[in-house]
C-alpha cells in the first residue's frame, strides 16, 4: 500500500498520517465505496483514481471487507489495492484507437461516395453518346472502324460504371446511409427473375441451371432490389469461374420445426473452386484469386463484399464453402425474424380463419 500510494515504507506512511481516503482523487468515489461496503459489507474490483504523494494520478482497484465481532458490531477493516493503470491506459489507447479508425473508415466511405457521384456524371454521358456512334442512330458512320471504337468505348463505359457502383453500394453501408425498402419478397421468383436476365451468358458458357427450390418455401421480409444485386452477383460469379457443360443449382433449406434457424439460399456451381485458406481472400474487398478462368474474365473483386455488406444489412450473414477442382456453395444465412411464416388467425366476428403472414419481430 506505501509503495503504491507513493512511499518508500510503511512507517513513513504512518508517519504522514495519511489515510486512502485523503488519496482518492474524487473523494465522492470514497463516499460510494464505504457505502457500498457498509450495505454489503464486502467491495470488490472498484475502480477509482488515487493520489500519490508526488501528485501523479494513477488508477487502482480497491478491495474491501468489513469485519465485525460476535454482536455484528464492526472490529476493522481490511482489504488490499492494486495499480492497475497501465491496463486502464491501453483501454484508453484502445477505445481511442478504435475512435479513429471509426472516423477514418467513414472518412473514406465519404470520399468514395462522393467521387462516384462525380464519376457517375461525365461517365453516364460517355455512355449514351458512344450508345449513339455506334447504333448509327445520327446517320451511318463511312469508316467501320469509328463505329468498332464506339463498341469498345461502350463496353468499356458500362463496365466501369458497373464497378463504381459496386463502390458506391458498399461505401454507402459502410458509411450508414444505406436504407432498405422492405417488402414481402419471394426468393424462388427473385431467382428465376436473375436466371433469365443472365440467359444470354448462361447460353453461351453451356451451363445448366438447376432452380429446385420448392413452391411451399416461405416468403421474407426485405429489399427486393437487395436480394436481386445479391443473386445476380452470385449468379455471376458462378456463370464466371463454372467451365463448359458445368451445372448451378439454386435450393433453399427451410425447417418449420426449426423455425428459429431460419432460412437458407445456396447457389452451388461445379466450377473450379478454391482451397478452404483462400475464402478469407476470396471474401475480402478487391480480393482476386489467380486461376485459368478468372485471368479470361474481368472483374473487381468487389461482388462478393456487396453481397457480404447487404446481407448483413438484413441481418443476415454469408457463408462460403468450397473445394478445388469440384466447385462452391455460397449460402445466405437469412434469419428468422425475417421469415414470414404462415400462421392461423380466427376473426373474432365467427368467420373462418384465415391465413396471414406474422408480423417479423
Amino acid at each position: 500500500l506505501a509503495y503504491i500510494l507513493g512511499y518508500d515504507t510503511i512507517d513513513e506512511l504512518l508517519h504522514q498520517g495519511i489515510s486512502l481516503q485523503q488519496c482518492y482523487a474524487d473523494k465522492s468515489n470514497y463516499q460510494t465505496f464505504q457505502s457500498e461496503l457498509i450495505r454489503h459489507d464486502t467491495v470488490r474490483n472498484f475502480e477509482t483514481q488515487i493520489q500519490q504523494a508526488n501528485g501523479n494520478i494513477i488508477w487502482v482497484n480497491d478491495n474491501a471487507r468489513v469485519v465485525r465481532d460476535n454482536d455484528g458490531n464492526i472490529s476493522y477493516y481490511e482489504g488490499a489495492i492494486e495499480d492497475i493503470t497501465q491496463r486502464k491506459q491501453a483501454e484508453l489507447d484502445l477505445h481511442e484507437a478504435k475512435v479513429n479508425s471509426d472516423l477514418a473508415s467513414r472518412a473514406k466511405s465519404e470520399f468514395l461516395t462522393n467521387m462516384s457521384h462525380e464519376l457517375r456524371t461525365p461517365l453516364n454521358a460517355i455512355i449514351g453518346f458512344s450508345e449513339i456512334i455506334k447504333s448509327e442512330a445520327l446517320g451511318k458512320i463511312e469508316n467501320e472502324t469509328y463505329t468498332d471504337y464506339a463498341k469498345d468505348i461502350h463496353v468499356s463505359g458500362t463496365r466501369l460504371l458497373s464497378v463504381i457502383n459496386e463502390i458506391l453500394g458498399i461505401s454507402k453501408i459502410d458509411a450508414g446511409d444505406r436504407q432498405i425498402n422492405e417488402t414481402v419478397i419471394n426468393l424462388k421468383s427473385i431467382c428465376q427473375t436473375c436466371i433469365d436476365l443472365m440467359a444470354s451468358k448462361i447460353e453461351a458458357s453451356e451451363l445448366l441451371i438447376a432452380n429446385v427450390i420448392a413452391d411451399d418455401i416461405p416468403s421474407i421480409i426485405g429489399e427486393e432490389l437487395a436480394f436481386k444485386q445479391i443473386v445476380m452477383n452470385l449468379l455471376s460469379n458462378a456463370i464466371k469461374f463454372t467451365p463448359k457443360g458445368g451445372t448451378v443449382t439454386f435450393d433453399i433449406e427451410y425447417n418449420a420445426d426449426k423455425a428459429e434457424e431460419g432460412l437458407r439460399l445456396s447457389i452451388t456451381d461445379t466450377g473450379v473452386g478454391i482451397e478452404e485458406s483462400d475464402i478469407p481472400k476470396a471474401l475480402s474487398p478487391f480480393g482476386q484469386l489467380d486461376n485459368a478462368l478468372s485471368k479470361s474474365h474481368a472483374g473487381t473483386g468487389l461482388g462478393l463484399t456487396l453481397v457480404r455488406s447487404l446481407i448483413h444489412l438484413h441481418g443476415g450473414r454469408l457463408e462460403m464453402v468450397s473445394q478445388k477442382n469440384l466447385g462452391t456453395t455460397v449460402s445466405l444465412v437469412i434469419p428468422a425474424k425475417r421469415v414470414a411464416v404462415k400462421k392461423e388467425t380466427k376473426l373474432e366476428s365467427g368467420q373462418s380463419n384465415i391465413t396471414r403472414f406474422s408480423d417479423y419481430k
